[in-house]
């Protein structure tokens, strides 16, 4: 199996390290940014492959939603999880290209099962 390639996009810091650390769990995933806000997200992904993005839906600045769907317009294969503690977006992801959604706090299990639909997509 190879290496999942993945970016975080995560405003509040121990949330961001939380995933972090769970992804340093989980054998085939290798995380290659982690950002607190989107500023540089799109410049990343251009010039570092990746194969998932764990996005954050509410961000200070910056729509994960939005975000996000830029991120697949640009990279359809991306796998893009998003994120959050409010339940209620779960039903939106769709409209914004998303693969999965993981309530916050995120448990292994369950970012391991989004995380491996990247394994799972045609490369």
């Amino acid at each position: 199996m190879k290496k999942l390639l993945v970016m975080i996009l995560e405003d509040e810091y121990w949330a961001r390290e939380s995933i972090r650390r769970l992804c340093e769990q989980i054998p085939n995933v290798n995380v290659v940014g982690a950002f607190e806000d989107g500023t540089h997200v799109l410049d990343f992904a251009h010039k570092t492959h990746v194969d998932a993005a764990i996005i954050d839906i509410l961000l200070p600045n910056n729509s994960g939603f939005e975000i996000g769907k830029t991120l697949k317009s640009e990279f359809p294969e991306l796998n893009l999880v998003f994120t959050s503690a409010v339940d209620a977006y779960e039903t939106q992801i769709k409209e914004y290209n998303g693969n999965s959604f993981l309530h916050k706090p995120v448990e292994l299990k369950t970012l391991q099962c989004a995380l491996n639909r990247s394994n799972q997509s045609p490369q």
